[in-house]
């Protein structure tokens, strides 16, 4: 475990902090990437938004912190989910929902649709082009994906947009 903490960039609650303890092998967005992929994707209020693999749930607090209209985190291990949790009881009056699921199981018994969904699997763990097959019927008609992965991962797709930060690539699909 490792004491994390960070802040939120910008919106209702920039310079809050989300703090606690990660498993080593939580990767939290950095702040520069965050900054990009909200500058990307701009207005964002009252979006219905996914974090897959969430991790920290920082993506998710950040897109609170910039008016979506909820956030559903979804996350495994249960180190992450009880960070996300007590992070989560600082966002007052928020929809916020926390599933301890495995995210292909997650699909597999829901039917919900997002306007956004953020995932950053495990870098060269998953297929990437099995895994959007799966998610890209929870995406509404102009939603988007955000996809970060390894830069050594490929991904063919009609991707809207593509950043590199070092070892990270961000991916974004509109969902037309």
């Amino acid at each position: 475990m490792k004491s994390s903490n960070f802040s939120i960039i910008s919106g209702k609650y920039k310079g809050l902090k989300i703090s606690g303890k990660l498993s080593k092998s939580v990767r939290p967005t950095s702040s520069i990437v965050r900054k990009s992929i909200f500058d990307t994707l701009r207005n964002i209020e009252n979006f219905h938004v996914l974090d897959l693999f969430a991790g920290s749930g920082i993506m998710g607090f950040e897109a609170l912190s910039r008016g979506a209209g909820s956030i559903t985190f979804v996350e495994k291990e249960f180190h992450q989910v009880q960070f996300i949790k007590n992070n989560s009881l600082k966002f007052e009056n928020e929809e916020i929902n926390i599933f301890k699921k495995d995210v292909f199981n997650f699909f597999k018994k829901n039917n919900l649709m997002f306007n956004l969904i953020f995932a950053d699997p495990p870098y060269l763990q998953i297929n990437l082009v099995e895994f959007y097959k799966i998610i890209k019927n929870h995406i509404v008609d102009g939603g988007m994906l955000v996809l970060e992965c390894s830069v050594r991962e490929k991904f063919v797709n009609c991707t809207f947009k593509e950043k590199i930060f070092g070892n990270t690539k961000v991916i974004f699909l509109k969902n037309e």
